[in-house]
């Protein structure tokens, strides 16, 4: 099946013919200027499936920026009870290990009661980018909104 996008000639298996449904409308009435926080726009998980079977979560911020991202577990409970964890050890300061790699990047852990490292964050230039990261993520981190499962490669660096 061939599909015309713009300018653009596409060509689908009868599969994703299937999955190709009418674009979604925009919501008409969000004030883009409000003061009042969007709740739309708080922080969620998503749940990563390797492919040799093994899991890990990520938690993103409501732009979708990753702010942290866990060790790689080999069972989905395991994950998943990791994220609970996670909910209760990020509002404890002393839970954030903070790093310095010798390339000068900054990173910091989040460990749970046992000192296990639950997840890490991405590296930052600079100490003041570490601590909005750290703000971030307890800001973030008592989400319960799971956004997709995503399939890929599992690494943790």
């Amino acid at each position: 099946m061939q599909q015309q996008v713009g300018p653009f000639e596409v060509r689908l298996s009868r599969s994703q013919a299937a999955t190709v449904g009418p674009r979604r409308q925009p919501v008409k009435d969000h004030n883009f200027f409000s003061e009042e926080p969007d709740v739309s726009m708080n922080g969620y998980y998503q749940l990563i499936e390797g492919h040799e079977g093994g899991f890990m979560f990520s938690l993103r911020a409501g732009n979708h920026e990753t702010i942290l991202e866990s060790r790689v577990y080999w069972s989905r409970q395991a994950a998943l009870d990791a994220i609970e964890a996670l909910r209760h050890a990020s509002q404890n300061l002393n839970n954030f290990i903070r790093h310095e790699r010798a390339d000068g990047c900054h990173f910091f852990e989040v460990r749970d009661s046992q000192s296990q490292m639950l997840a890490r964050s991405p590296g930052c230039a600079s100490k003041s980018g570490l601590t909005a990261g750290i703000a971030s993520v307890q800001r973030n981190a008592p989400s319960k909104t799971f956004r997709g499962l995503v399939r890929r490669a599992l690494t943790m660096g």
